[in-house]
């Protein structure tokens, strides 16, 4: 006897799929945070690491990049 909601199956895949995939991706940056600790001197370097790529801390780019982003670039990053 097939379950109840054997008919339903088609639309019961991209919500598997879609948290399938969320699920690699939360794992996938709990790892790259995980990295940062182990790599790091101490715990606190670690948390500055951490803050420093959550909030793009040091990022720059090369003039001939940022030239054609224009106000967009200063616009979507903190403090720049």
């Amino acid at each position: 006897m097939a379950p109840a909601c054997a008919g339903n199956v088609e639309s019961a895949r991209p919500s598997a799929f879609f948290r399938h995939c969320l699920a690699w991706l939360l794992t996938f940056i709990a790892v790259v945070i995980g990295w940062v600790f182990f790599r790091a001197a101490d715990v606190d370097a670690g948390a500055g690491d951490v803050d420093g790529y959550v909030w793009f801390n040091g990022v720059a780019l090369p003039n001939a990049v940022a030239v054609r982003l224009g106000d967009f670039w200063a616009c979507c990053l903190p403090g720049v």
